[in-house]
């Protein structure tokens, strides 16, 4: 900004990730010290917003008004840019308009207000391929050191979306809880990403398909336990996750016996939607079973083809055997946990049935499961 923001600069415009944006807030706030503070949006008239600009102060030498969305306006929005435009230049010197983040900003309106003020604007976005480097500079900022393998890992708990980005509020805000959570140590270990990272049980088992996939059994068996133990019943928690198991690699079994047709991906993913679940209708003897939904969609089908930002596609982690087997022994952990099961011996099921399907273990070794004495593989 200009060194004299009340006489030099009258309008900015900020664009970009919450984090950015209210640092320059902040940033201009200190620099006016004394001020009247007003905040519009969309409930506020147009007419109204600007006779607010132009009125005078009551309490200080300075104003400050911040816009954080167009407001209300009779014509179209072409129109309203046009009077916003025309307005700028005469924007009294004792005031300093911000309008924050507005949508449907056009680049002329930009090009108009660098012309009689000043803009900051910033990505909402960073590239998966450079999260690492900008993960650690931010934490170096705070003081504190992490490796790359657990960069990736918090990277991956916050989401990546279809084009391979990933939203930098997302990613500030998981690096500053992470940061209260260590409290005054500098180093931040895999364990504090995992605490911290990982809450959602829903989260926890899709992150745990992507390890699977990988073969990680270092990263799995801590994520298979916090997926278990975030529930108070460890049966009923085991057995949805055995169930979403199931639909998984049938799903991942279809699409290798349609590939091995020389089917192309558009023809598969349009035969595998047609796949319906069925509800019941009616009572008693009028029971009927009609087609209900589909059993996998679209999003899910094409999310198990292609890579979608992980290492490895789904479809590829696996061969025809792998998958036979994998079906084979969830099938076989279902049975057991539901004809009675400890809680110690299910958590010894669900951590065999993660070494099996990375491949450190042999689904034979279930069999053998009746009581921890007997398991047979410590």
């Amino acid at each position: 900004m200009a060194n004299n923001p009340k006489k030099d600069i009258r309008i900015c415009l900020l664009s970009g990730n919450y984090h950015y944006r209210k640092s320059i807030i902040s940033k201009i706030k200190k620099q006016l010290n004394e001020f009247d503070l007003s905040v519009y949006d969309s409930q506020d008239t147009y007419e109204y917003v600007v006779s607010q600009i132009f009125a005078a102060s009551c309490f200080s030498n300075n104003r400050l008004i911040i816009l954080t969305d167009w407001p209300k306006f009779g014509g179209k929005h072409v129109s309203l840019i046009a009077k916003f435009k025309k307005m700028v230049a005469d924007i009294p010197h004792d005031c300093l308009v911000i309008l924050d983040n507005l949508p449907k900003v056009t680049d002329k309106f930009v090009e108009r207000i660098n012309e009689v003020g000043k803009t900051f604007l910033a990505d909402d976005y960073i590239k998966r391929s450079n999260c690492n480097s900008w993960v650690r500079k931010e934490l170096a900022k705070r003081s504190k050191t992490i490796e790359s393998t657990d960069v990736n890992l918090l990277v991956e708990s916050v989401g990546i979306s279809e084009r391979d980005n990933v939203e930098i509020d997302r990613l500030l805000l998981t690096i500053t809880k992470l940061c209260h959570f260590v409290g005054n140590r500098k180093i931040i270990r895999y364990e504090d990403v995992l605490s911290v990272c990982f809450d959602s049980s829903a989260f926890i088992i899709w992150s745990l398909f992507n390890f699977l996939d990988e073969k990680d059994i270092n990263s799995c068996l801590p994520l298979g336990r916090k997926a278990i133990i975030n529930n108070k019943n460890v049966r009923s928690s085991v057995e949805s996750f055995l169930h979403l198991m199931i639909w998984r690699y049938k799903l991942l079994l279809c699409l290798k016996d349609h590939m091995h047709l020389g089917w192309k991906n558009d023809r598969i993913v349009y035969d595998i939607t047609q796949f319906r679940k069925f509800k019941r209708n009616g009572s008693f003897t009028k029971i009927k079973m009609e087609p209900d939904r589909t059993t996998y969609s679209e999003g899910s089908i094409n999310a198990s083809i292609y890579k979608s930002g992980r290492r490895v596609s789904p479809i590829e982690a696996y061969s025809r055997r792998d998958l036979y087997k994998i079906m084979k022994a969830v099938y076989k952990t279902l049975l057991k946990v539901r004809t009675g099961c400890s809680d110690s011996q299910i958590f010894i099921l669900w951590y065999s049935l993660l070494m099996t399907i990375c491949g450190d273990f042999n689904e034979q070794y279930l069999d053998k499961i009746r009581r921890p004495s007997n398991a047979g593989f410590y």
